[in-house]
């Protein structure tokens, strides 16, 4: 599940108990077989017990509707447990049709609708801004990929650390003037302050980035997802470097390896590389492999955008991406990606 829901159901949960005098109530996590959901909310109020379903989601849009709608009905269907859907982001559309349905839900600004048997309570959050994020301005999107490059600069900088235009755009490679307009969407906004010198510092990192993040996608193209026949996931990725140097190619590690090199077990010892040519690099390493489906060790990617590589560094003389656009690129894997992207957001950037 969305490793924030549970934090934001308890947040809840307490608001629920400051509008119902005497409740009771209860937030675990399920085990994803049963209940076929992700979380139970029990409310007891006047001795009447309510029970929820959670069901976690990113982002709720109308073209979501319809398989929500399905988990909504199966849900009522047996009787004992109200649906209660909690999403990052639930478009207009989507509150609507659950308050006409009466179904409860939660989103990650805080805005919240609950209605159990013998009670109803709603509260306002802050306001949503994934709508005005995606088009911050006729021209301005924050999934473009220059945007991305100057939000990437933005979030991977010092908290405090003054940007202007000109430097940040040098950085960024992006044009001062879009840079300037880019700042003054995000600064109304929220996410950077202008100070009188014109200069701009974050203001609020952590909801930028999930926003960034909301309303992108993954930085790679279609990888080549390989199984190489190496004596062990260091072997192999000390084999890569050592083709990526020989080179002299642009390379840095990213996903489940780059989290092992930041000293942390994973699940999986897949080694995953982006490259500006992967076919080349893959040809320089010179090792047996083959194209797997599955049961692979190695992904092999090329990036949508050289941004990817910006503030990346080296870890045991390895490259490896940025923390934050390790976060960013985790947030898109399997293997766990979420959960281990979530890790990285706790014990590396810190907000």
């Amino acid at each position: 599940m969305e490793m924030r829901a549970l934090p934001n159901l308890r947040r809840v949960a307490a608001q629920v108990l400051a509008a119902l005098k005497d409740a009771h109530l209860d937030v675990h996590e399920v085990p994803p077989s049963a209940l076929a959901s992700d979380a139970l909310l029990t409310v007891e109020f006047e001795g009447v017990v309510s029970r929820f379903l959670v069901e976690t989601k990113d982002r709720l849009y109308p073209s979501t509707a319809a398989p929500l709608l399905s988990w909504v009905n199966s849900v009522e269907t047996r009787g004992k447990y109200r649906p209660l859907v909690y999403a990052n982001y639930i478009g207009t559309d989507i509150v609507e049709l659950l308050r006409q349905r009466g179904v409860s839900y939660l989103d990650g600004a805080g805005n919240c609708m609950l209605r159990g048997c013998n009670f109803v309570v709603s509260f306002e959050g802050r306001k949503q801004r994934l709508e005005g994020l995606e088009l911050l301005s006729t021209e301005v999107r924050l999934s473009s990929l220059k945007v991305s490059r100057l939000v990437r600069c933005l979030l991977t900088t010092k908290t405090g650390k003054p940007y202007g235009v000109k430097e940040l755009a040098e950085t960024a490679i992006v044009s001062p003037s879009y840079t300037s307009e880019v700042l003054q969407s995000l600064a109304q906004s929220g996410f950077v302050q202008r100070s009188a010198s014109g200069s701009y510092t974050l203001a609020d990192p952590a909801s930028l980035l999930d926003r960034w993040v909301a309303v992108s996608k993954k930085m790679w193209r279609k990888p080549l997802v390989l199984r190489v026949f190496a004596e062990s996931a260091d072997k192999l990725i000390g084999m890569l470097t050592k083709a990526a140097r020989g080179l002299n190619a642009r390379y840095a590690m990213t996903l489940w390896s780059a989290v092992n090199a930041f000293s942390w077990s994973t699940v999986t010892e897949t080694a995953a590389f982006y490259a500006d040519s992967p076919e080349s690099l893959l040809e320089a390493a010179d090792f047996e492999h083959e194209v797997a489906e599955r049961g692979e060790n190695l992904w092999l990617m090329q990036p949508r955008d050289e941004g990817v590589y910006y503030g990346s560094k080296e870890i045991a003389g390895v490259r490896c991406v940025h923390p934050v656009q390790l976060y960013y690129d985790l947030s898109f894997a399997p293997h766990r990606g979420k959960a281990l992207a979530e890790k990285v957001r706790e014990e590396l950037l810190g907000f």
